[in-house]
């Protein structure tokens, strides 16, 4: 997704921001027994997991010439990388999606499909090789 990104802007585009949101899965709905200890090591775990992905995908890109600025960020992606986009004036905002169909889409929703409704730049969304769209 970050190279067909990067071919689509051009040589000349010399900074870019790598958003990284995540969240702890159905932390809402979560039993109200759960102590906060318990939610506080969920969170935890989600968060090192976060952290090492991200960690990653900055180390693949560092033979770059383009300078990234990585942030992390704990809470719902959509919103994440709509206010990262509006902090940091953005030309395009590139998202991948899991090309989820069906009865999956109607419960998970879809967050590209969000980012593309309420952004205020354009947005490229990348979907998985494996998935084909079929008409309904």
């Amino acid at each position: 997704m970050i190279e067909l990104g990067l071919r689509l802007l051009g040589p000349e585009v010399r900074t870019g921001s790598l958003v990284h949101a995540y969240h702890v899965p159905l932390e809402g709905f979560m039993a109200p027994d759960l102590t906060p200890t318990v939610l506080k090591g969920l969170r935890r775990d989600y968060g090192e997991t976060a952290v090492a992905a991200l960690a990653k995908l900055c180390a693949s890109l560092d033979d770059r010439t383009l300078r990234w600025r990585a942030e992390l960020v704990r809470g719902d992606p959509r919103s994440a990388i709509l206010v990262a986009a509006r902090q940091h004036p953005s030309d395009l905002i590139a998202v991948g999606t899991h090309g989820r169909t069906g009865v999956t889409h109607a419960l998970l929703g879809s967050m590209a499909e969000w980012v593309i409704r309420a952004a205020d730049c354009d947005v490229m969304v990348a979907r998985p090789a494996r998935v084909s769209f079929e008409l309904p």
